[in-house]
């Protein structure tokens, strides 16, 4: 019915309609002449509904009009209403894609406040300037997502406003897609926020990009976080950034890469709580089991998997065996090698409680057949300590026939 008042408005002016580009012709004019932001409301409602061809020249020109007067806004009514003009438009300009409205936009998510809808119009403002590819103004939207993440807030309704506003920048730098909004989304998937925004954070970060594997690294070495509430600790936050890795479409040897610097990390942090040692250890774990999967020609995790094996519980030397296993080579056979020796000299000298012995055995009965799996490159290595084991009556025959059988895999 507003539509037709409009039109007859139009007639009666002495204009005629020729089409829709005239249609907007006189929207823009009655935009201009209206005298509240409440009026123009309804116009820019009126646009939507009659989903004109090319109105986003006038959803452009209403949100100059909009950032010009806004300014100037005293009364409480009219600056609801400049929230509300200013949701409408940015959902039109960001899902026409027009680039163009950057500068506007940018102003509604920097400079409105007061109003009863602010944080949504807000970011509705910075998600439309991701889906317009607005790259001028991509740091500041980084930048406004840091600010929140670094800031929990101590009231409530704040941190309603501002988990609205921090929900927004993440859509943003989702439809911007470019790396250096990674970081900001991946410490928002960590942070102070409700499940909700975090579930979020995660989900837009495998579509900001596919391989993260050289962001993931830089966040893994870091010694401290800055702006993370004080409930997720330092170990917590290079875990979720190698499941991230994990869960990445990264290729394999970048995942490697990933876990080789997490499992690096595992053995250097020193943490004091106990929910955070179970953490490390079980990022360690996650590492290894990663190493297995993807292989790696980085040298330097040889060391990181021995010590694994010598330092962990059961499981971890376990996994770390089965890791050996899998990369194969000399010096795999090397490091097995030597545990395996190691095993049997405490086993003739009778050392040990008898749950260190069965432990053991659980060892020695996966590391036998770990050389068999490596095969000829262990020969040099294990052949000596499998025939000592072969033909050491301390050993059960079944152990004797496992080092037989690897021995004849390596080659006897």
């Amino acid at each position: 019915m507003k539509r037709i008042i409009i039109i007859l408005l139009f007639t009666l002016a002495g204009t005629f309609l020729f089409g829709q580009a005239d249609e907007i012709a006189y929207y823009n004019l009655m935009y201009d002449n209206s005298t509240t932001i409440r009026e123009k409301v309804l116009l820019i409602e009126e646009v939507q509904q009659a989903a004109l061809s090319g109105a986003e020249s006038f959803y452009a020109r209403a949100l100059d009009n909009l950032v010009n007067i806004y300014p100037r806004q005293t009364e409480i009514n009219e600056i609801n209403a400049a929230d509300r003009a200013a949701i409408l438009l940015s959902r039109s300009l960001g899902d026409a894609g027009y680039t163009a409205a950057g500068p506007g936009l940018w102003y509604i998510a920097n400079e409105f406040k007061g109003g009863q809808d602010t944080p949504l119009a807000k970011a509705t403002a910075l998600e439309a300037l991701g889906k317009v590819k607005a790259l001028d103004f991509l740091p500041q939207v980084i930048q406004v997502l840091a600010n929140i993440n670094a800031r929990p807030p101590a009231d409530r309704d704040t941190q309603i406003q501002n988990e609205r506003i921090a929900y927004g920048a993440i859509l943003s730098l989702e439809h911007y897609g470019e790396q250096s909004g990674y970081e900001a989304v991946f410490f928002a998937s960590l942070g102070w926020y409700s499940l909700r925004v975090k579930r979020q954070a995660t989900e837009s970060l495998g579509k900001i990009m596919e391989d993260p594997s050289e962001h993931l690294i830089r966040i893994i070495n870091a010694p401290s976080y800055v702006g993370l509430p004080d409930t997720v600790s330092s170990v917590e936050v290079k875990y979720e950034a190698l499941k991230v890795g994990e869960d990445s479409s990264s290729p394999d040897n970048h995942k490697a890469a990933v876990a080789a610097v997490a499992l690096n990390q595992g053995h250097y942090i020193r943490p004091i709580i106990r929910y955070q040692q179970e953490t490390q250890i079980a990022m360690r774990k996650m590492a290894l089991n990663m190493l297995r999967r993807y292989g790696t020609e980085d040298n330097a995790v040889y060391p990181l998997i021995d010590r694994s094996y010598r330092d962990g519980a059961q499981d971890e030397k376990l996994t770390a065996i089965n890791t050996f296993a899998a990369l194969g080579g000399e010096t795999s056979a090397q490091y097995l090698s030597t545990s395996l020796r190691e095993l049997h000299t405490r086993r003739t000298a009778d050392a040990g409680t008898m749950a260190q012995k069965q432990d053991e055995d659980t060892l020695i009965r996966v590391i036998i057949p770990a050389l068999g799996q490596i095969g000829p490159p262990a020969r040099n290595y294990a052949a000596s300590v499998l025939r000592l084991i072969q033909n050491t009556n301390t050993w059960t025959g079944y152990v004797q026939g496992i080092a037989r059988e690897a021995l004849a895999k390596i080659g006897n």
